[in-house]
């Protein structure tokens, strides 16, 4: 390492010298040039020459003593601008917050309580003759959407899923007609809005119209089977955020009536999320007028009991001694438990019923919600318009 340190200095030296070959004796032979008389070999070539000791030179690194070295960790030098980046408390407690700027409501765990919970949320113990209802509305026009134009994404391909859509038609045309006829009433209780809300819990009640003309608002009456107790619903969206005049919410339940013909079935739709808007904010008063669009999902089992629940209530003339249909879960898929014959009159709505074995075809399930490998859920998407109604009580 040494020598060939040295040989770098004899190489820089011997091109420093301002007159290349002048010898000299002494540094007076060099002061015209402004040098000094050195030795220019050493021990290895001798003599002396003037040099230019200006030259700087730099020695060969010692890779030894770098490598056993400690790193510098040590930041390099940054202007006081940019060291100093931490925000001034003072500054933040100044701050203020955009009022257009959508602000989370906290989640109360009781909004998730039910009657069955202790404590029991308050309204379980509420009269439903003398209890006050929130603003209200009823379904004025159903869509169960028949192609994957609308909703959700329940399983996170990206895209939207409805696993409906074989049913749509033959769904939407008989609850419009129902609707129009008054016996299928879907009906809301916006509980908690006002002008100002951010957020409120939105119930989910199964109705009936009540025939009041001296009330310029529709009134419903809510199914008494619609009730946990007291006036606490057993189907809800517990927490709807607002924002404007949007409306979103997830972690709904409810029970979803469907017809197909003359056939209801009674579906329970869980995981449901909830995309709104509000069309008349500041007319609460008078019920809420809104456009809901609505996904969640549908168990297999939910379908199969169902269908079967509708038969052993209305079509005894089938002759069943068990379900007409259920889910095996192992394999999925429906089995027909019960006979297939059919001895009902002509102008019965069991007559409606798609026959047992078609039921694979039909319905199929789109959703593995487990994550187990098994597709037992049906995912679902409904485009519902609201019209203002008063809740008047319970039937």
């Amino acid at each position: 390492m040494k020598i060939a340190m040295l040989m770098g200095l004899i190489l820089v030296l011997g091109g420093a010298s301002s007159c290349a070959g002048d010898e000299c004796t002494t540094s007076e032979d060099c002061a015209e040039f402004g040098e000094a008389c050195v030795d220019s070999g050493g021990l290895l070539f001798g003599g002396k020459s003037c040099v230019n000791l200006s030259v700087k030179v730099t020695p060969e690194p010692d890779m030894a003593a770098e490598t056993d070295a400690a790193p510098d960790q040590s930041l390099p030098d940054m202007p006081p601008e940019i060291v100093d980046m931490a925000p001034d408390m003072a500054d933040l407690q100044d701050m203020e917050i955009d009022a257009d700027m959508p602000v989370a409501e906290p989640i109360d765990p009781s909004d998730f309580l039910t009657c069955t919970d202790n404590p029991q949320p308050a309204r379980c113990t509420e009269d439903a003759q003398t209890f006050e209802w929130g603003s209200a509305s009823y379904v004025t026009h159903f869509e169960l959407i028949d192609d994957n134009s609308c909703c959700f994404d329940f399983d996170g391909d990206s895209n939207l899923d409805n696993g409906f859509q074989e049913i749509a038609f033959g769904v939407n045309e008989s609850i419009n007609a129902a609707i129009d006829r008054g016996t299928w009433v879907m009906g809301f209780e916006h509980d908690g809005l006002v002008t100002d809300a951010t957020a409120y819990r939105l119930n989910v009640w199964q109705s009936r119209l009540a025939r009041n003309e001296a009330m310029r608002l529709p009134n419903i009456e809510i199914a008494q089977a619609a009730l946990d107790e007291g006036t606490h619903p057993l189907s809800y969206f517990p927490i709807v955020h607002v924002n404007g005049n949007q409306l979103t919410a997830e972690d709904g339940a409810f029970d979803l009536v469907l017809l197909l013909d003359e056939v209801e079935l009674k579906l329970r739709a869980e995981s449901a999320r909830l995309d709104g808007e509000l069309l008349n904010p500041g007319e609460l008063e008078s019920g809420v007028d809104a456009k809901l669009k609505i996904g969640g999902l549908v168990s297999a089992e939910s379908v199969a009991e169902a269908f079967s629940e509708y038969v052993a209530t209305d079509c005894a003339c089938l002759g069943l001694e068990g379900p007409w249909v259920t889910w095996n879960q192992q394999s999925s898929i429906y089995v027909c438990e019960g006979s297939e014959t059919n001895s009902c009159d002509t102008d019965s709505s069991c007559n409606n019923l798609p026959p047992c074995p078609l039921f694979n075809t039909v319905f199929k399930p789109d959703i593995d919600q487990l994550v187990d490998g098994q597709e037992a859920h049906f995912s679902f998407g409904l485009l519902l318009d609201l019209s203002g109604a008063r809740i008047v009580g319970v039937e």
